[in-house]
């Protein structure tokens, strides 16, 4: 009989990797990159835009939500391929130690 499946895991180093990784996606997505009284937000494609008045009315914002949406994919690609490396660093690490 064969036994059950363990649910998805990961490494607790893996896992420290990722967070490092989205941390620093995240990062990259809410600094402001400014030009004059525009500013842009979002990478690797502009997500939001920003205009910035003198006058009392604020701040006016135009989301992109496609780049939003591209944004996220591609920050999606980049975590599966982090961890995808990690984990396969580890086998090849616990494979070399076995033989």
């Amino acid at each position: 009989m064969n036994p059950k499946r363990k649910r998805f895991q990961v490494h607790l180093s893996t896992a420290v990797v990722l967070m490092f990784a989205a941390g620093g996606m995240i990062w990259l997505n809410v600094t402001d990159r400014w030009q004059g009284f525009h500013s842009l937000y979002g990478w690797p494609l502009v997500a939001m835009e920003a205009w910035h008045s003198t006058i009392l009315d604020g701040t006016q914002r135009n989301l992109l939500i496609g780049s939003i949406a591209l944004d996220a994919l591609t920050a999606l690609a980049i975590l599966f391929a982090v961890w995808f490396v990690c984990e396969r660093w580890i086998a090849w690490r616990a494979g070399r130690k076995k033989g």
